[in-house]
């Protein structure tokens, strides 16, 4: 009886074996069964491999989309436009008048910022906005409250003669 060798491995075969008893590999085939794939299966990867190629092209196309996308526009905050105008007409009236203490305008009157040169045309008039004035020991500090999403709680703004306006409440009461 003579021996063979595996092509696989090198390992010894005896004749009319049908597989190596060593790796496997089957002499009938050719190939280690391992190798061995069915349509179905070959079928199977095709269509897993489309879909992950599917899914990673739109999840590249969602990423891509985050990232060169314009950011959104900054929300309308017409208070700190308003706050900006009147701490100039106060710093600029404040240098031949006293700075009045004015509650909240509107719903009080003008009358209160008119020794500033503030009359009712020159007052801001967003809708809903309310100011208020303060004399300080370093000028004076400005408010300007308005409660744009009429849920009861105001956002909050203030202006300084040293300090221009900043939003005082966070940015998700409006």
């Amino acid at each position: 009886m003579s021996v063979q060798q595996c092509p696989q491995c090198n390992a010894g075969v005896v004749p009319g074996q049908v597989a190596c008893t060593r790796c496997g590999f089957d002499f009938i085939k050719g190939s280690n069964p391992q190798d061995w794939e069915s349509e179905g299966a070959k079928q199977r990867r095709t269509q897993t491999n489309a879909v992950a190629i599917g899914a990673a092209v739109l999840i590249a196309g969602v990423v891509g989309y985050l990232v060169v996308r314009e950011p959104p526009p900054p929300p309308d905050e017409p208070c700190m436009d308003a706050l900006a105008q009147l701490r100039e007409a106060v710093a600029a009236g404040a240098e031949s008048a006293t700075v009045p203490s004015c509650p909240d305008t509107p719903p009080g009157s003008v009358s209160c910022w008119a020794p500033l040169g503030l009359t009712l045309s020159k007052m801001p008039t967003a809708p809903g906005e309310r100011y208020r004035l303060s004399a300080t020991a370093s000028g004076f500090d400005i408010e300007c409250r308005v409660d744009a999403d009429k849920d009861g709680t105001d956002a909050l703004y203030r202006t300084t003669h040293d300090v221009g306006p900043v939003r005082i409440t966070d940015a998700t009461v409006r």
